[in-house]
């Protein structure tokens, strides 16, 4: 729905007044004091609030098609699939399927002869390289279009905006089945078949089918039938739990925003990753903007999820505007006058912030903006943007905080900022909520909950914190259950925990992911490896130096991957230390480091199974040294077979990497990203092997990693590989990271724990060769002449 097309006579009179008092007043002004003029004026209509003005702006149900109360009735698709012939897929035979396992089979035995030989020259060759493309938009620039259909716009480019043809001058085929229905599935019905696929119904706590029941007269009627089906139980649940927090109840004669009491307010959902909370979300919005047209809804996530919001929205709630304020583009939900005077100075970024802004405020929808930006427009002292911080705080009806665990430091400026928005309306989603300590926990229930956080004593805080710290250092916590975390605790010390569960119980809703067993499987696995003598000598130089600091940790880091990094981070002092020159040259030897030679060999045998593998750093170097090594290695190219993500890459070609790599008929092999830009919110399912190459103090962050391949969607089994190096220091990390991993399951847990008494090393080891026996690919990497000699130990955690 374009705003500006439901606006009533008398307010499309007011416009055209205005324009021409603009026009009088800008006439002879350059291009800046015109921008500013425009500028002023439409930020004075969102100020005087004037309802002439906006008219009957707000988001109506009317507006979007095949809404209400549902009927149980099929209806006829609204969304058409153009194509000369609707493809029929073939069943291959089973003789077809013996013969492609066969190959596979022959494949996977020519990679293992091939393990350890690297034919890797040191110096650089001018001409016989592989072209290697920077990025996407060098492709596209060079004529090299990955052209696919898009039902909106014709046929087009998947990462630049060159359309082929456009969709008016695609021919369509008529339906193939009876009543006028077409074979070809809408965009959001894929979305939710992929989602469900593997699925035939969704399963409740105790194993059997779920029945969701829909009652009338509640806030399901304005959820349709087809997305009704598409939610899982927890969803359902959860649906409901969000309407009873902020509205009161899910009864439709009975919703009372305006009235104020303990019962409501702010809430959190924190659902493992993976299991749908983005999905949750939009479905509650949209209900929640038919009940209350002007509420207007804020999403606050990280800059890298955004896009993704808005795909969401796009596939399940048509018509709806939504404003990305961190996008360079209009979005073509804009009013209709406001952005006619906005593309007047098309390169101003605060012109198309307040256009976006007007129109979210005068004809309703859905607000996007990163943690980021909407600190920089709204900060105490900001001067920059001053008159859009009241914006931003007085207007917002609905606040919701994506991966709400991100602010979490009270000291923070974005903390601060957010506190501070006047709606109490608010919604954390997060996968890991606990994050370091119970401080960081704390601060964020009172960000979604303030009245109630104020009622939980500091005392108590204080004393849960403090037993915290003390289990940090005791080495059995691991193997406790939570009967033995509470006999532990001391009569204070359990009261004040009980306290804080009671309080926190009524609003927040917590689904441990139980979905998630009827996925193929999920195999959690670390691999301690042994230090190359290169990379010893080197660290030993480091070790005395370091002092905890992080510049130390990440000089260890990155030499635990591969010698020639240290060229990325030594200082001039240590320069005179190390052979610069003798390490550049080992640069594209993957033989030289042993995370780099593990990689190398991993990537080598799942291509030959059709496997895609997912690479996780915190640190960029290693990532861009691996791509290097791949490319030299096998000849492949960046942008096709080898794909990099992280915070550099804008979202728009982040969103085509997701996609290239999510889809199984692509070329493209190994992913290597970010863990900081791209360890949440984001699905890459394409992925079966996870390597996470380093250690992280914070074990949510690795969680997070692990479930952007183990998620709703996954049809592999996923194999995860924990890289450590003891000898560097990063066992000692790991086991810290273990133990406060456990002691937050243990407190926010339902479910007791099983402790194995009487576990022996003896026991260990059998439990460790079969699980190793499962996985062909390191089962044939631990066994190997030229590569046993770098495992030191492999190791399964125990599964809650």
């Amino acid at each position: 729905m374009r705003g500006g097309d439901s606006m009533g006579v008398n307010a499309r009179e007011e416009e055209i007044s205005l324009l021409k008092q603009l026009g009088k007043a800008i006439k002879r002004k350059g291009r800046r004091a015109k921008a500013s003029a425009i500028y002023q004026l439409l930020l004075d209509i969102i100020q005087e609030e004037r309802e002439e003005l906006s008219g009957e702006l707000h988001y109506k149900q009317e507006d979007r098609s095949d809404e209400g109360p549902s009927t149980g009735k099929e209806s006829l698709p609204l969304d058409f699939f153009f194509e000369d012939e609707v493809p029929k897929s073939t069943e291959k035979s089973e003789n077809e399927k013996m013969m492609e396992e066969l190959w596979a089979d022959f494949d996977f035995v020519m990679g293992l002869n091939d393990i350890g030989s690297y034919n890797v020259q040191c110096e650089l060759e001018d001409n016989d390289t592989a072209e290697v493309e920077a990025d996407f938009a060098a492709l596209c620039a060079k004529g090299k279009h990955e052209i696919y259909l898009d039902e909106q716009i014709g046929i087009c480019c998947r990462y630049c905006s060159y359309v082929l043809l456009e969709i008016k001058h695609v021919l369509p085929s008529w339906g193939e089945h009876p009543g006028g229905r077409s074979g070809r599935k809408s965009a959001a019905t894929k979305d939710c078949d992929s989602i469900l696929n593997g699925f035939p119904s969704a399963v409740g706590a105790n194993g059997g089918e779920a029945s969701c029941a829909f009652p009338s007269g509640t806030v399901w009627d304005h959820v349709l039938q087809a997305i009704r089906k598409s939610l899982y139980p927890h969803q359902h649940e959860a649906f409901e739990f969000m309407w009873k927090n902020l509205a009161g109840g899910i009864h439709l004669d009975k919703l009372n925003l305006e009235a104020k009491s303990d019962d409501t307010g702010g809430c959190v959902i924190a659902h493992a990753p993976g299991t749908g909370k983005t999905r949750l979300a939009v479905v509650f919005i949209d209900s929640y903007l038919k009940v209350f047209p002007k509420c207007r809804p804020v999403i606050v996530a990280p800059t890298g999820m955004l896009r993704m919001w808005g795909v969401e929205f796009r596939l399940l709630c048509t018509g709806l505007p939504v404003h990305n304020l961190n996008a360079a583009e209009y979005s073509g939900s804009e009013v209709d006058y406001a952005r006619a005077l906005g593309v007047k100075d098309p390169r101003s970024m605060r012109l198309m912030r307040i256009v976006k802004l007007l129109s979210w405020v005068k004809a309703g929808g859905v607000l996007l903006i990163s943690y980021c930006l909407f600190n920089q427009l709204t900060a105490e002292g900001s001067t920059k943007y001053p008159e859009l911080s009241n914006i931003l705080r007085e207007k917002p009806g609905l606040l919701v905080f994506d991966e709400g665990h991100t602010p979490r430091n009270e000291r923070s400026l974005i903390w601060k900022t957010l506190e501070k928005v006047k709606t109490e309306q608010r919604i954390i989603l997060s996968g890991t909520l606990f994050q370091n300590n119970m401080r960081e926990f704390y601060n964020s229930l009172r960000l979604v909950r303030p009245k109630i956080a104020q009622r939980i004593s500091p005392q108590t805080v204080r004393i849960c914190q403090k037993k915290f710290l003390s289990l940090d250092n005791v080495r059995d916590v691991p193997k406790w259950n939570q009967s033995m975390l509470i006999a532990s605790m001391s009569g204070g010390s359990l009261d004040a925990l009980n306290e804080l569960i009671s309080m926190i119980k009524p609003f927040m809703h917590v689904y441990k992911g139980t979905i998630l067993e009827k996925l193929p499987g999920l195999r959690n696995c670390f691999v301690y490896l042994e230090l190359l003598p290169l990379q010893k000598s080197i660290l030993e130089k480091f070790m005395d130096t370091r002092n905890g600091t992080f510049e130390g940790e990440y000089k260890i880091s990155l030499v635990s991957v591969h010698p020639s990094l240290v060229a990325s981070c030594v200082s001039e002092k240590e320069n005179s230390a190390f052979d610069i020159d003798f390490l550049g040259s080992l640069r594209l030897n993957p033989d030289e480091g042993v995370k780099t030679k593990f990689v190398m060999e991993l990537v080598r045998l799942c291509q030959a199974r059709n496997e895609k593998v997912l690479v996780f750093s915190q640190y960029i170097d290693p990532l861009v040294l691996i791509k290097e090594q791949l490319i030299k290695l096998f000849n492949w190219s960046v942008g096709r077979e080898v794909l990099q993500m992280d915070g550099k890459i804008s979202s728009k070609l982040r969103q085509s990497a997701i996609d290239v790599f999510n889809d199984f008929k692509s070329e493209a092999k190994v992913l290597l990203a970010s863990m900081k830009a791209c360890s949440e919110g984001i699905s890459l399912v394409g992925a079966s092997r996870v390597v996470l190459l380093d250690v992280v103090w914070n074990p949510s962050v690795e969680r997070q990693a692990i479930s952007r391949a183990f998620r709703l969607g996954q049809e592999k089994h996923v194999y995860t590989y924990h890289l450590i190096t003891p000898s560097s220091g990063e066992r000692a990390k790991h086991d810290r990271q273990n133990t406060k991993d456990h002691i937050s399951k243990l407190v926010f847990s339902d479910v007791v724990a099983n402790i194995v008494e009487g576990d022996t090393p003896q026991t260990e080891e059998e439990r460790t060769s079969n699980l190793i026996s499962k996985d062909e690919i390191l089962s044939e990497m631990v066994d190997h002449d030229k590569l046993k000699d770098m495992f030191i130990k492999v190791y399964y955690p125990q599964m809650d």
